[in-house]
């Protein structure tokens, strides 16, 4: 079996006990030296320059954001030929389902554009994505209507990775407000706002000030679609839970566990 490699040590770590091409011993004796440029080993050898580390990492920052550039390409390819389908099917019902599709396709595009354009892409900005697709939405499902839209998620950030689900979670809830909550109104207010608890959860209430589906409504026994597809991904995907409020206007709850999230 090879030697053990040993632990890197850099200035900013170790503060006053060792300055530039310092040492700093561990328990064990297995040292490294580090300046501002050269990283060496314990003999002394040179293991590398600092800069080449600094160019790996600016390499894989570029690499995965090229990759978020290509799949928005192939999107909204994808997009544009479903549009073309829209155009030329005649059948609302179809029509519908391709759009509401559609409408999913062009959150996940938002989703990536807005890894792209952050200055962390390990953290995806709720709050900007929201507002941004919001207005998209509007203008998709609701092109007449004047509809307000507060967002208050408190500076939180979820895990990139989780970002094109919560998207679509996100997607779907705007879907059920503007085409069946908020439906014919000429005006409306929709409100999303983020709570944490003592309890290690952080609860997401997205409501409107519409018809709802009334006191009756029951998630579990729902076959409207995109209720089941938001109660999926918050309950397999994010191991959380969705609640269904009404009391006068409806209010959607999802519990998501905190470590889901980051402060961004």
């Amino acid at each position: 079996m090879g030697a053990v490699p040993s632990m890197v040590v850099f200035n900013d770590d170790i503060g006053d006990t060792a300055g530039k091409g310092g040492v700093l011993e561990s328990q064990n004796d297995d040292i490294r030296f580090i300046d501002d440029d050269y990283l060496l080993n314990a003999d002394g050898e040179d293991a590398g320059l600092m800069r080449d580390y600094d160019k790996i990492l600016e390499e894989n920052d570029y690499l995965k954001k090229e990759i978020q550039y290509r799949v928005r390409s192939n999107l909204a390819i994808i997009n544009g030929v479903m549009n073309l389908e829209i155009s030329s099917c005649d059948d609302e019902r179809i029509k519908g389902i391709l759009q509401d599709s559609m409408s999913r396709i062009i959150s996940m595009s938002f989703a990536y554009e807005n890894i792209y354009n952050s200055d962390d892409i390990s953290v995806f900005d709720m709050e900007n994505f929201i507002r941004n697709l919001s207005h998209s939405f509007i203008e998709y499902y609701s092109p007449d209507s004047v509809i307000s839209i507060n967002v208050d998620t408190k500076g939180l950030g979820i895990i990139a990775d989780d970002s094109v689900s919560f998207a679509l979670v996100i997607n779907d809830l705007f879907i059920i407000s503007l085409k069946h909550s908020l439906c014919g109104r000429s005006s409306g207010r929709i409100g999303i706002k983020s709570v944490r608890s003592d309890d290690g959860f952080v609860r997401i209430v997205f409501s409107d000030d519409g018809s709802g589906q009334g006191a009756g409504f029951d998630i579990k026994t729902s076959k409207l679609p995109e209720v089941c597809t938001v109660k999926s991904l918050v309950e397999r995907y994010f191991e959380g839970e969705l609640n269904y409020n009404f009391a006068g206007n409806p209010e959607w709850e999802i519990v998501i566990p905190e470590s889901k999230f980051n402060s961004s």
